[in-house]
Protein backbone atom coordinates (compact mmCIF):
# COMPACT_ATOMS: atom_id res chain seq x y z
CA UNK A 1 0.00 0.00 0.00
CA UNK A 2 1.67 3.31 -0.64
CA UNK A 3 2.42 5.50 2.09
CA UNK A 4 1.51 8.70 0.14
CA UNK A 5 -2.40 7.29 -0.22
CA UNK A 6 -2.48 6.00 3.42
CA UNK A 7 -1.31 9.69 4.84
CA UNK A 8 -3.81 11.04 2.09
CA UNK A 9 -6.34 8.93 3.65
CA UNK A 10 -5.78 9.93 7.51
CA UNK A 11 -5.75 13.21 6.89
CA UNK A 12 -9.29 12.87 6.17
CA UNK A 13 -9.88 11.30 9.64
CA UNK A 14 -8.83 14.14 12.15
CA UNK A 15 -7.37 13.30 15.34
CA UNK A 16 -6.46 9.54 14.17
CA UNK A 17 -2.28 8.86 13.33
CA UNK A 18 -1.54 6.98 10.41
CA UNK A 19 0.47 4.36 12.41
CA UNK A 20 -2.89 3.39 14.36
CA UNK A 21 -4.50 1.64 11.00
CA UNK A 22 -4.41 -1.56 10.55
CA UNK A 23 -2.36 -1.77 7.14
CA UNK A 24 0.50 0.10 8.99
CA UNK A 25 0.73 -2.10 11.79
CA UNK A 26 0.54 -5.32 9.30
CA UNK A 27 3.15 -6.57 6.60
CA UNK A 28 2.32 -4.75 3.30
CA UNK A 29 2.26 -7.30 1.44
CA UNK A 30 -0.51 -9.32 2.96
CA UNK A 31 -2.60 -6.40 1.19
CA UNK A 32 -1.13 -7.12 -2.24
CA UNK A 33 -0.61 -11.34 -1.97
CA UNK A 34 -2.30 -13.74 -4.50
CA UNK A 35 -2.99 -15.89 -1.22
CA UNK A 36 -6.96 -16.60 -0.78
CA UNK A 37 -6.26 -17.05 2.91
CA UNK A 38 -4.27 -14.26 3.21
CA UNK A 39 -6.17 -11.91 0.98
CA UNK A 40 -8.76 -12.74 3.30
CA UNK A 41 -7.06 -11.83 6.36
CA UNK A 42 -6.15 -8.46 4.85
CA UNK A 43 -10.02 -8.17 4.60
CA UNK A 44 -10.79 -9.00 8.01
CA UNK A 45 -7.95 -6.51 8.83
CA UNK A 46 -9.69 -3.67 6.63
CA UNK A 47 -13.49 -4.45 8.29
CA UNK A 48 -12.51 -2.88 11.48
CA UNK A 49 -10.62 -0.01 10.30
CA UNK A 50 -12.01 3.96 10.92
CA UNK A 51 -10.96 5.00 7.54
CA UNK A 52 -12.27 2.08 5.52
CA UNK A 53 -14.85 3.92 3.36
CA UNK A 54 -11.98 6.77 2.59
CA UNK A 55 -9.76 4.39 1.61
CA UNK A 56 -12.40 2.55 -0.91
CA UNK A 57 -13.15 5.83 -2.04
CA UNK A 58 -9.61 6.41 -2.70
CA UNK A 59 -8.90 3.66 -4.40
CA UNK A 60 -12.00 3.76 -7.09
CA UNK A 61 -10.70 7.41 -7.32
CA UNK A 62 -6.85 6.44 -8.24
CA UNK A 63 -8.36 3.70 -10.21
CA UNK A 64 -5.96 1.17 -8.33
CA UNK A 65 -5.40 -2.36 -10.58
CA UNK A 66 -4.75 -4.63 -7.46
CA UNK A 67 -4.83 -5.45 -3.94
CA UNK A 68 -6.92 -4.98 -0.94
CA UNK A 69 -8.35 -1.33 -0.69
CA UNK A 70 -10.99 -0.76 1.79
CA UNK A 71 -12.01 -4.14 2.86
CA UNK A 72 -12.39 -4.58 -1.01
CA UNK A 73 -10.22 -6.81 -3.32
CA UNK A 74 -9.24 -5.18 -6.78
CA UNK A 75 -8.02 -7.41 -9.55
CA UNK A 76 -7.62 -5.90 -12.81
CA UNK A 77 -9.11 -2.56 -12.00
CA UNK A 78 -12.21 -4.36 -10.62
CA UNK A 79 -13.58 -5.06 -7.45
CA UNK A 80 -14.19 -8.77 -7.32
CA UNK A 81 -15.66 -10.81 -4.32
CA UNK A 82 -12.75 -13.75 -4.23
CA UNK A 83 -9.02 -14.11 -5.14
CA UNK A 84 -8.61 -17.59 -7.30
CA UNK A 85 -5.82 -19.76 -6.56
CA UNK A 86 -3.37 -20.25 -8.71
CA UNK A 87 -3.11 -22.82 -11.47
CA UNK A 88 -6.41 -24.36 -13.78
CA UNK A 89 -9.28 -23.99 -12.52
CA UNK A 90 -11.07 -27.19 -11.40
CA UNK A 91 -13.06 -29.42 -13.51
CA UNK A 92 -16.99 -29.09 -13.60
CA UNK A 93 -18.26 -31.31 -11.07
CA UNK A 94 -21.41 -31.88 -12.84
CA UNK A 95 -20.36 -34.78 -14.54
CA UNK A 96 -20.35 -32.96 -18.30
CA UNK A 97 -16.83 -33.27 -19.02
CA UNK A 98 -15.40 -32.25 -22.02
CA UNK A 99 -19.65 -30.45 -23.12
CA UNK A 100 -18.99 -27.20 -21.04
CA UNK A 101 -20.52 -24.75 -23.70
CA UNK A 102 -22.29 -27.19 -25.12
CA UNK A 103 -26.23 -26.69 -25.67
CA UNK A 104 -28.17 -30.02 -24.57
CA UNK A 105 -30.99 -31.16 -26.20
CA UNK A 106 -32.76 -33.85 -23.64
CA UNK A 107 -33.87 -37.05 -25.77
CA UNK A 108 -37.60 -36.69 -24.99
CA UNK A 109 -37.60 -33.61 -26.93
CA UNK A 110 -38.54 -34.12 -30.71
CA UNK A 111 -37.64 -32.01 -33.62
CA UNK A 112 -40.22 -31.54 -36.06
CA UNK A 113 -38.49 -32.56 -39.66
CA UNK A 114 -40.48 -29.84 -41.39
CA UNK A 115 -38.78 -27.30 -38.88
CA UNK A 116 -35.50 -28.15 -40.24
CA UNK A 117 -33.83 -25.36 -42.51
CA UNK A 118 -33.23 -26.90 -45.99
CA UNK A 119 -30.14 -26.00 -48.26
CA UNK A 120 -31.07 -24.30 -51.23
Amino acid sequence: MSLVAVDQITRSAPGRQSTQLPCREADPDLFFSIDPAEVARAKSLCACCPVRVACLRGAIERLEVWGTWGGELFDGGRIVAFKRGRGRPPKDSSGSGSGVGRARVPAQVQIPENSMPTKP
